[in-house]
């Protein structure tokens, strides 16, 4: 499972003297938060810019003074997910299919949300869950990201995922060497010899190959195969539907370091596609897939979904 990543909601009210000295600052509990989401409707014919989608949160607090925010450039699902609440979506995928593992994602953030983001994210799983946290591509400068990934590592993180651009691998390697928290990396890499790199070089621990993007289900195994003596986790991605989900399964039944590996459910989205897919695809039971027992990946998709879905 993977979630975007919302600011942290804190409220303060106070009191103070000219010039904002001397505030005296009270927490304010907050009482309801509602998502809702807005968007243009279909247009006549082709225009410039369309807004298909676009997720707000309205706050209400215990003092009786609200707010309202736009949740940019994050999926409405994954808005609705984090903050509509204990029978949220979020909140369901723990309770009812019983997730042991959770991506956050607080991108273009600053160290003081990320990191708070992480505590808040560990206070509602507990500690038996596993808590990861991914950048994406952030920083350019080391020493940002070993202050994050230290006080990350207070907050029981798994690992810390894309700190930095996927060639800077002298980045990576400081980065590496100077924390005890795993950092995570692959999901652009190509080939075990990028792989060999960003493991040898970047001193990357955890290595995160697609099987769409790495070379197929052969060359993610030679990935499994060349990470386990280095002590390499491996723990692939899959930010798409159940197809490559089911592809992804495979190698974590050939692989003795894939302890976990990412699955993004399609509730997330609004996708009619996606959920269309996922009813057909390897179903999740008490936080795992089952193993396909069919030929091939285990996935099929019928031809009247083939049918409604095709475009061109």
């Amino acid at each position: 499972m993977r979630v975007g990543a919302m600011p942290p909601l804190s409220l303060c009210a106070g009191e103070g003297g000219s010039g904002g000295e001397g505030v005296r600052g009270e927490t304010m509990k907050i009482a309801k938060t509602t998502v809702f989401v807005l968007g243009d409707p279909p247009p006549p014919g082709p225009v410039d810019e369309r807004i298909e989608a676009l997720a707000f949160l309205r706050i209400e607090t215990d003092e009786g003074i609200g707010g309202l925010s736009e949740i940019f450039a994050v999926p409405p699902g994954v808005a609705r997910a984090v903050l509509d609440g204990p029978d949220s979506f979020f909140g369901r995928l723990l309770r009812d299919r019983g997730y042991r593992a959770v991506k956050v994602e607080p991108m273009e953030s600053a160290p003081e949300t990320i990191v708070e983001l992480a505590r808040l994210a560990r206070a509602e799983l507990g500690p038996d869950r596993l808590l990861c946290v991914d950048v994406g591509y952030l920083w350019n400068d080391v020493g940002t990201a070993l202050r994050v990934a230290e006080r990350l590592a207070e907050h029981d993180v798994f690992f810390l995922e894309t700190p930095f651009p996927v060639d800077a691998l002298d980045a990576y390697r400081r980065l590496s060497a100077g924390t005890r928290l795993r950092i995570a990396a692959g999901e652009h890499t190509v080939t075990r010899w990028e792989f060999l790199d960003l493991m040898d070089w970047g001193g990357v621990t955890v290595a995160q190959p697609y099987m769409t993007t790495v070379g197929g289900l052969s060359e993610a195994k030679r990935v499994v195969d060349l990470a386990q003596p280095r002590g390499v986790l491996v723990c692939p991605g899959n930010w798409s539907t159940g197809v490559l989900g089911a592809a992804t399964v495979h190698l974590a039944a050939y692989s003795p370091i894939t302890p976990i590996f990412e699955f993004v459910a399609p509730e997330a989205y609004w996708s009619p596609l996606r959920r269309a897919i996922a009813e057909v695809s390897l179903p999740v039971v008490d936080g795992a897939i089952q193993l396909p027992t069919a030929a091939g990946i285990g996935v099929d998709l019928p031809d009247d979904l083939v049918a409604h879905f095709r475009v061109g």
